[in-house]
């Protein structure tokens, strides 16, 4: 490979001048090497002259920014346009009247010159040149390194990948009440036709693929709400942390103190049902308590019907193990609460079976507001739209599929708000009816307060 630096990429003075591209291209080109701030232009032309690239699919003409540098800094300082070959102007009208603009030009057709006090930059005057993508990209990089919104823009900051993701919680206001959805991480499950009873195999792959989603794993999010009511602090479902199957999972006591909240702060721990993905994180991995201050609000239906030993060898075995790994340790803080029952001040408790025997529901009330959650009602966008397909970890599939409809009705005519676990973080948001299913519309995210 050629690594030498391009010849068409020295000024007529000797100094090192670049070339950037719109990607402006009538040619195909994937490759694009960008320029970063206070990047000496020399080092950055050795850079994309050793650059390795495919080759050209076929013949492209190109739209380009030539950079002049500064003397004392030999950083990119004037920027000029270039036009290398014919039929751009169709394929990119829009920058050349940007570049036009920029420049005082009338007519970017004819050959450009910079205006009077611009100091002169070698244009590479040639009318139609050919390159192909390896060529060509030895002598472009993406506008991301000059903008041409009005005027030139320094390059781009050169910095350190971060490999970080945001903060795992997100906080908002629910009449007096401060809430925070925070996660205990993804909850892989594999291939949806072992989950949901109805459609066929293809049926259940175009329904995902509809939503641009793997046909062949059903992925749900693990969103947990916590409120402060002021008096009270509580945490609803617990996540996975003393039965992960992963490394990505199990993670809820360690967001919360991410999110400024100490578990050992937490007054109750409220599942909305004991499957292991709610009550699994009640314990940590070795066995301690996540929350040694909270009790245990839980429906008596589910604590005997997971407890029970004959649970074990049935479907449904992992969560009777989770049951009795996180809930008969800590028996002597366990509340049962009831169907209609105020679990705390503002928080009312709804029985809504199928699920489980005992799967229950919570309305939030504070200053007129409300929310509802789901618990697990529905799972997944493609069980929403068609909520009649049955659900394999349902104890009742055809009870299931009553509540959810009936539940869905309710909040569709209610208008009222919702936070769905299992769905895309971080699960606020509300139903819609559409057609014979539903379509659930996520809430907009106030990141300011």
């Amino acid at each position: 490979m050629d690594r030498r630096i391009p010849e068409a990429l020295s000024t007529s003075r000797g100094k090192p001048a670049g070339v950037i591209s719109d990607v402006g291209m009538t040619g195909d080109c994937n490759s694009v090497i960008g320029m970063v701030k206070d990047e000496p232009l020399g080092r950055f032309l050795r850079r994309i002259a050793s650059g390795k690239f495919e080759a050209a699919v076929r013949p492209a003409t190109l739209c380009a920014i030539a950079v002049e540098t500064d003397d004392a800094t030999g950083l990119a300082a004037r920027v000029a346009a270039v036009r290398l070959g014919g039929g751009l102007e169709e394929a990119r009208p829009a920058f050349w009247e940007r570049v036009s603009q920029f420049f005082g030009i009338d007519s970017i057709r004819g050959d450009i010159r910079p205006p009077p006090n611009h100091r002169e930059v070698d244009m590479l005057k040639r009318d139609h040149i050919s390159f192909s993508r390896r060529r060509l990209l030895a002598a472009a990089s993406a506008t991301a390194a000059v903008g041409l919104l009005g005027r030139a823009a320094p390059a781009m900051a050169k910095a350190p990948m971060l490999n970080t993701q945001a903060p795992p919680f997100y906080r908002f206001k629910l009449g007096s009440i401060e809430a925070t959805v925070v996660t205990d991480g993804p909850l892989s499950i594999g291939d949806p036709k072992n989950t949901f009873r109805g459609p066929t195999p293809d049926e259940l792959g175009k329904m995902m693929t509809d939503h641009f989603l793997p046909a062949n794993n059903v992925v749900l999010d693990q969103n947990v709400l916590v409120i402060n009511t002021g008096d009270k602090l509580a945490v609803f479902e617990t996540g996975m942390s003393s039965v992960k199957r992963t490394p990505l999972m199990g993670r809820l006591a360690a967001n919360l103190k991410l999110a400024g909240i100490d578990p050992t702060d937490i007054d109750a721990v409220i599942p909305t049902h004991a499957h292991v993905d709610h009550i699994g994180g009640i314990m940590a991995e070795d066995g301690s308590r996540n929350y040694p201050n909270a009790q245990i609000h839980i429906s008596q239906l589910d604590l005997e019907f997971w407890t029970d030993e004959k649970r074990m060898g049935a479907p449904g075995e992992d969560s009777s193990l989770a049951a009795k790994k996180n809930l008969l340790p800590n028996r002597e803080r366990i509340v049962l609460y009831k169907d209609g029952q105020e679990v705390l001040p503002g928080v009312q408790a709804m029985h809504m079976p199928g699920h489980t025997v005992g799967h229950t529901c919570f309305v939030i009330n504070s200053g007129g507001k409300s929310l509802f959650l789901t618990g697990d009602l529905m799972h997944h966008v493609i069980l929403i739209e068609n909520p009649r397909m049955q659900v394999a970890f349902d104890t009742d599939p055809k009870q299931g599929v009553e509540t959810r409809i009936k539940a869905m009705d309710m909040l569709a005519s209610q208008r009222m708000a919702t936070l769905v676990y299992h769905l895309p973080w971080p699960g606020l948001g509300h139903f819609a009816k559409r057609g014979d299913g539903f379509h659930f519309e996520p809430g907009p995210m106030q990141m300011v307060q």
